[in-house]
Protein backbone atom coordinates (compact mmCIF):
# COMPACT_ATOMS: atom_id res chain seq x y z
CA UNK A 1 0.00 0.00 0.00
CA UNK A 2 1.45 3.07 -1.18
CA UNK A 3 1.86 6.02 2.00
CA UNK A 4 -1.41 7.74 2.72
CA UNK A 5 -1.04 11.66 3.65
CA UNK A 6 -2.68 15.07 3.39
CA UNK A 7 -1.73 18.21 4.36
CA UNK A 8 -4.35 21.06 4.48
CA UNK A 9 -4.54 25.43 5.32
CA UNK A 10 -6.58 27.40 6.30
CA UNK A 11 -5.53 31.24 7.12
CA UNK A 12 -2.74 30.50 9.48
CA UNK A 13 -4.35 27.22 10.20
CA UNK A 14 -3.18 23.58 9.03
CA UNK A 15 -3.81 20.42 9.45
CA UNK A 16 -1.94 16.95 8.46
CA UNK A 17 -2.92 13.13 8.46
CA UNK A 18 -1.32 9.79 7.43
CA UNK A 19 -1.90 6.08 7.51
CA UNK A 20 1.45 4.05 8.60
CA UNK A 21 2.35 1.43 10.47
CA UNK A 22 4.15 0.79 13.49
CA UNK A 23 7.34 -1.89 13.82
CA UNK A 24 5.05 -3.87 15.34
CA UNK A 25 2.87 -3.69 11.92
CA UNK A 26 0.09 -2.09 13.88
CA UNK A 27 -1.85 0.69 11.96
CA UNK A 28 -1.63 4.04 12.47
CA UNK A 29 -3.86 7.25 11.75
CA UNK A 30 -1.62 10.51 13.00
CA UNK A 31 -3.63 13.78 13.11
CA UNK A 32 -1.30 16.61 13.96
CA UNK A 33 -2.58 20.19 13.36
CA UNK A 34 -1.52 23.88 14.11
CA UNK A 35 -0.97 26.96 13.76
CA UNK A 36 1.96 29.18 12.15
CA UNK A 37 1.75 32.66 13.98
CA UNK A 38 1.20 31.26 17.44
CA UNK A 39 2.80 27.80 16.99
CA UNK A 40 0.44 26.54 19.07
CA UNK A 41 -0.81 22.87 18.17
CA UNK A 42 -1.12 19.02 18.76
CA UNK A 43 -0.77 15.47 18.03
CA UNK A 44 -2.77 12.64 18.54
CA UNK A 45 -2.26 8.93 16.91
CA UNK A 46 -5.12 6.33 16.59
CA UNK A 47 -4.30 2.63 16.67
CA UNK A 48 -6.59 0.56 14.14
CA UNK A 49 -7.80 -3.00 14.43
CA UNK A 50 -6.72 -3.36 10.49
CA UNK A 51 -6.38 -0.94 7.32
CA UNK A 52 -9.99 -0.61 6.49
CA UNK A 53 -10.73 1.00 9.65
CA UNK A 54 -7.44 2.83 9.39
CA UNK A 55 -8.89 4.02 6.02
CA UNK A 56 -12.33 4.75 6.87
CA UNK A 57 -10.94 7.14 9.92
CA UNK A 58 -8.70 8.71 7.02
CA UNK A 59 -11.33 9.45 5.02
CA UNK A 60 -13.34 10.78 8.16
CA UNK A 61 -10.51 13.43 8.66
CA UNK A 62 -10.42 14.36 4.84
CA UNK A 63 -14.36 14.58 4.89
CA UNK A 64 -13.81 16.93 8.03
CA UNK A 65 -10.88 18.95 6.85
CA UNK A 66 -13.30 19.68 3.20
CA UNK A 67 -16.65 20.72 5.20
CA UNK A 68 -14.44 23.35 7.55
CA UNK A 69 -12.88 25.07 4.32
CA UNK A 70 -9.22 23.68 4.63
CA UNK A 71 -7.79 23.92 1.42
CA UNK A 72 -5.77 20.66 0.15
CA UNK A 73 -1.63 20.90 -0.53
CA UNK A 74 0.16 18.81 -2.44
Amino acid sequence: MPKQYSFWERGTRWYYCDISQDLFKNWLVCRVWGDKVSRRGGRKEHLCENLEEAEKLYQYVVKRRKSRKYEQKE
